[in-house]
Protein backbone atom coordinates (compact mmCIF):
# COMPACT_ATOMS: atom_id res chain seq x y z
CA UNK A 1 0.00 0.00 0.00
CA UNK A 2 3.11 2.20 -0.36
CA UNK A 3 3.11 3.12 3.33
CA UNK A 4 5.65 2.34 6.05
CA UNK A 5 4.26 1.69 9.50
CA UNK A 6 6.73 1.99 12.38
CA UNK A 7 5.89 -0.08 15.46
CA UNK A 8 7.84 0.71 18.62
CA UNK A 9 7.67 -0.70 22.11
CA UNK A 10 7.89 2.27 24.48
CA UNK A 11 10.65 1.64 27.03
CA UNK A 12 13.18 4.31 27.97
CA UNK A 13 15.22 6.87 26.09
CA UNK A 14 14.36 7.40 22.43
CA UNK A 15 11.25 5.20 22.36
CA UNK A 16 9.85 6.96 25.43
CA UNK A 17 10.42 10.34 23.75
CA UNK A 18 8.66 9.19 20.57
CA UNK A 19 5.73 7.85 22.63
CA UNK A 20 5.42 11.22 24.38
CA UNK A 21 5.32 13.02 21.03
CA UNK A 22 2.62 10.69 19.72
CA UNK A 23 0.55 10.99 22.92
CA UNK A 24 0.66 14.79 23.02
CA UNK A 25 0.40 16.07 19.44
CA UNK A 26 0.82 19.76 18.82
CA UNK A 27 -2.24 21.76 17.70
CA UNK A 28 -2.95 21.54 13.98
CA UNK A 29 -1.92 22.55 11.38
CA UNK A 30 1.58 21.84 12.80
CA UNK A 31 1.69 18.16 13.81
CA UNK A 32 4.75 16.91 15.72
CA UNK A 33 7.74 15.97 13.62
CA UNK A 34 10.96 14.15 14.28
CA UNK A 35 13.86 13.09 12.06
CA UNK A 36 14.30 9.37 11.42
CA UNK A 37 17.33 7.62 9.97
CA UNK A 38 16.39 4.24 8.50
CA UNK A 39 18.78 1.57 7.23
CA UNK A 40 18.18 -1.98 6.12
CA UNK A 41 16.75 -4.48 5.48
CA UNK A 42 19.11 -6.94 7.08
CA UNK A 43 19.20 -10.71 7.04
CA UNK A 44 18.22 -13.25 4.42
CA UNK A 45 14.72 -12.03 3.54
CA UNK A 46 15.82 -10.98 0.04
CA UNK A 47 16.94 -14.58 -0.61
CA UNK A 48 13.71 -16.29 0.48
CA UNK A 49 12.17 -18.80 -1.93
CA UNK A 50 8.81 -18.12 -3.55
CA UNK A 51 6.82 -18.77 -0.39
CA UNK A 52 3.48 -18.52 -2.19
CA UNK A 53 4.39 -21.68 -4.13
CA UNK A 54 4.35 -23.85 -0.99
CA UNK A 55 1.10 -25.76 -0.43
CA UNK A 56 1.21 -24.90 3.29
CA UNK A 57 2.90 -22.00 5.10
CA UNK A 58 3.01 -21.60 8.88
CA UNK A 59 3.90 -18.17 10.25
CA UNK A 60 4.48 -17.80 14.00
CA UNK A 61 5.16 -14.56 15.87
CA UNK A 62 5.83 -13.84 19.51
CA UNK A 63 5.16 -10.29 20.74
CA UNK A 64 7.00 -7.71 18.67
CA UNK A 65 8.16 -10.52 16.39
CA UNK A 66 5.00 -9.76 14.42
CA UNK A 67 6.75 -6.71 12.96
CA UNK A 68 8.81 -9.19 10.91
CA UNK A 69 6.15 -11.85 10.29
CA UNK A 70 3.12 -9.66 9.51
CA UNK A 71 4.50 -8.02 6.33
CA UNK A 72 5.36 -11.49 4.99
CA UNK A 73 1.84 -12.65 5.86
CA UNK A 74 0.22 -9.70 4.09
CA UNK A 75 2.39 -10.25 1.01
CA UNK A 76 1.44 -13.94 0.91
CA UNK A 77 -2.27 -13.14 1.07
CA UNK A 78 -1.80 -10.85 -1.92
CA UNK A 79 0.22 -13.43 -3.88
CA UNK A 80 -1.91 -16.51 -3.32
CA UNK A 81 -4.00 -17.23 -6.40
CA UNK A 82 -7.57 -16.03 -6.30
CA UNK A 83 -8.72 -19.59 -6.90
CA UNK A 84 -6.92 -20.85 -3.80
CA UNK A 85 -8.18 -20.70 -0.24
CA UNK A 86 -5.61 -18.44 1.40
CA UNK A 87 -6.94 -19.16 4.87
CA UNK A 88 -6.20 -22.88 4.47
CA UNK A 89 -2.78 -22.47 2.88
CA UNK A 90 -1.36 -19.72 5.10
CA UNK A 91 -1.68 -20.01 8.87
CA UNK A 92 -0.66 -17.09 11.08
CA UNK A 93 -0.25 -17.65 14.83
CA UNK A 94 0.57 -14.71 17.12
CA UNK A 95 1.27 -14.95 20.85
CA UNK A 96 1.13 -11.73 22.88
CA UNK A 97 1.16 -10.81 26.56
CA UNK A 98 -1.95 -8.66 26.33
CA UNK A 99 -4.53 -8.00 23.65
CA UNK A 100 -3.50 -4.34 23.61
CA UNK A 101 -0.12 -5.44 22.21
CA UNK A 102 -1.86 -6.63 19.04
CA UNK A 103 -4.20 -3.66 18.58
CA UNK A 104 -2.06 -1.99 15.92
CA UNK A 105 -2.33 -5.00 13.59
CA UNK A 106 -6.07 -5.74 13.82
CA UNK A 107 -6.82 -4.33 10.32
CA UNK A 108 -4.19 -6.60 8.74
CA UNK A 109 -5.24 -9.92 10.25
CA UNK A 110 -6.73 -12.18 7.61
CA UNK A 111 -9.14 -15.07 7.86
CA UNK A 112 -7.76 -17.96 9.89
CA UNK A 113 -5.39 -15.84 11.98
CA UNK A 114 -5.05 -16.91 15.60
CA UNK A 115 -4.11 -14.59 18.47
CA UNK A 116 -3.08 -16.09 21.81
CA UNK A 117 -3.17 -13.80 24.85
CA UNK A 118 -1.08 -15.32 27.63
CA UNK A 119 -1.76 -12.77 30.37
CA UNK A 120 -4.39 -14.06 32.76
CA UNK A 121 -7.01 -11.88 34.45
CA UNK A 122 -5.45 -9.92 37.29
CA UNK A 123 -7.21 -11.86 40.03
CA UNK A 124 -5.70 -15.10 38.70
CA UNK A 125 -2.18 -13.96 37.91
CA UNK A 126 -0.74 -14.50 41.37
CA UNK A 127 -2.15 -18.02 41.74
CA UNK A 128 -0.95 -19.01 38.26
CA UNK A 129 2.59 -17.66 38.51
CA UNK A 130 3.86 -20.49 40.71
CA UNK A 131 2.35 -23.15 38.43
CA UNK A 132 3.96 -21.55 35.37
CA UNK A 133 7.37 -21.58 37.04
CA UNK A 134 6.99 -25.25 37.94
CA UNK A 135 5.94 -26.47 34.50
CA UNK A 136 8.34 -24.21 32.60
CA UNK A 137 5.63 -22.45 30.59
CA UNK A 138 6.90 -19.01 31.60
CA UNK A 139 9.20 -17.47 28.97
CA UNK A 140 12.07 -15.65 30.69
CA UNK A 141 12.98 -13.55 27.67
CA UNK A 142 9.41 -12.39 27.12
CA UNK A 143 8.85 -11.71 30.82
CA UNK A 144 12.05 -9.67 31.06
CA UNK A 145 11.00 -7.62 28.06
CA UNK A 146 7.58 -6.96 29.59
CA UNK A 147 9.13 -5.94 32.91
CA UNK A 148 11.22 -3.28 31.20
CA UNK A 149 8.20 -2.09 29.26
CA UNK A 150 6.04 -1.87 32.38
CA UNK A 151 8.73 0.15 34.16
CA UNK A 152 8.88 2.58 31.28
CA UNK A 153 5.11 2.95 31.11
CA UNK A 154 4.82 3.57 34.85
CA UNK A 155 7.56 6.18 34.67
CA UNK A 156 5.59 7.97 31.96
CA UNK A 157 2.43 7.87 34.06
CA UNK A 158 0.75 5.16 31.99
CA UNK A 159 -1.25 2.19 33.19
CA UNK A 160 0.73 -1.03 33.15
CA UNK A 161 -2.34 -3.23 33.73
CA UNK A 162 -4.77 -2.03 31.09
CA UNK A 163 -8.01 -3.94 30.78
CA UNK A 164 -8.32 -5.71 27.42
CA UNK A 165 -12.12 -5.76 27.42
CA UNK A 166 -12.50 -2.83 25.04
CA UNK A 167 -9.91 -4.26 22.64
CA UNK A 168 -11.82 -7.53 22.28
CA UNK A 169 -14.61 -5.68 20.47
CA UNK A 170 -12.13 -4.43 17.87
CA UNK A 171 -10.95 -7.91 16.81
CA UNK A 172 -12.28 -8.93 13.38
CA UNK A 173 -14.86 -11.70 13.55
CA UNK A 174 -12.74 -13.98 11.32
CA UNK A 175 -9.82 -13.95 13.76
CA UNK A 176 -9.69 -16.64 16.46
CA UNK A 177 -8.86 -15.27 19.91
CA UNK A 178 -7.46 -17.56 22.63
CA UNK A 179 -7.53 -15.95 26.07
CA UNK A 180 -5.20 -16.91 28.94
CA UNK A 181 -3.51 -19.37 26.63
CA UNK A 182 -0.27 -20.13 24.84
CA UNK A 183 -0.02 -21.80 21.41
CA UNK A 184 -0.07 -25.61 21.43
CA UNK A 185 2.71 -26.08 18.89
CA UNK A 186 2.31 -29.86 18.81
CA UNK A 187 -1.29 -29.50 17.68
CA UNK A 188 -0.63 -26.57 15.34
CA UNK A 189 2.31 -28.24 13.58
CA UNK A 190 0.44 -31.54 13.32
CA UNK A 191 -2.53 -29.84 11.65
CA UNK A 192 -0.28 -28.09 9.11
CA UNK A 193 1.60 -31.24 8.05
CA UNK A 194 -1.47 -33.46 8.13
CA UNK A 195 -3.26 -31.14 5.71
CA UNK A 196 -0.89 -32.01 2.85
CA UNK A 197 0.48 -35.49 2.11
CA UNK A 198 4.16 -36.11 1.32
CA UNK A 199 6.19 -35.25 -0.66
CA UNK A 200 4.60 -31.79 -0.30
CA UNK A 201 7.00 -29.35 1.32
CA UNK A 202 5.96 -27.03 4.15
CA UNK A 203 7.40 -23.54 4.79
CA UNK A 204 7.68 -22.40 8.41
CA UNK A 205 8.81 -18.98 9.62
CA UNK A 206 9.02 -17.86 13.23
CA UNK A 207 10.13 -14.66 14.93
CA UNK A 208 9.97 -14.31 18.70
CA UNK A 209 11.71 -15.11 21.97
CA UNK A 210 14.32 -17.89 21.90
CA UNK A 211 12.13 -20.19 23.99
CA UNK A 212 9.29 -19.95 21.49
CA UNK A 213 11.56 -20.78 18.56
CA UNK A 214 13.01 -23.78 20.38
CA UNK A 215 9.55 -25.13 21.28
CA UNK A 216 8.35 -24.83 17.68
CA UNK A 217 11.55 -26.37 16.33
CA UNK A 218 11.11 -29.43 18.55
CA UNK A 219 7.65 -30.13 17.17
CA UNK A 220 8.73 -29.56 13.57
CA UNK A 221 11.65 -31.95 14.15
CA UNK A 222 9.20 -34.76 14.88
CA UNK A 223 7.85 -34.49 11.34
CA UNK A 224 11.29 -34.06 9.78
CA UNK A 225 12.35 -37.35 11.35
CA UNK A 226 9.30 -38.92 9.71
CA UNK A 227 10.70 -37.88 6.36
CA UNK A 228 8.80 -34.64 5.73
CA UNK A 229 10.52 -31.78 3.92
CA UNK A 230 10.55 -28.35 5.54
CA UNK A 231 11.84 -24.93 4.57
CA UNK A 232 12.61 -23.20 7.89
CA UNK A 233 13.50 -19.65 8.80
CA UNK A 234 13.78 -18.53 12.42
CA UNK A 235 14.65 -15.19 13.99
CA UNK A 236 15.02 -14.91 17.75
CA UNK A 237 15.45 -12.03 20.16
CA UNK A 238 16.31 -11.78 23.83
CA UNK A 239 16.91 -9.05 26.41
Amino acid sequence: DKHIRLVLRALDGTTASLAAIAANPAPQPQPPKTTLLIEGPYGAATNFPALASFPRILLVAGGVGATFILPIYRDLLDRVDDDDDAASRVKFVWAVKSLADARWAFPDLGEGSEVYVSRKPRQRQRQASRAEEEDGSCDDDDDAMEMRERTGLIAEGGRADEDDADDADAIPSHVTLHRSSRPDFRLIVSEVFSAVPPPAKVAILVCGPAGMGAALRREVGVWVRRGREVWWHGEEFAW
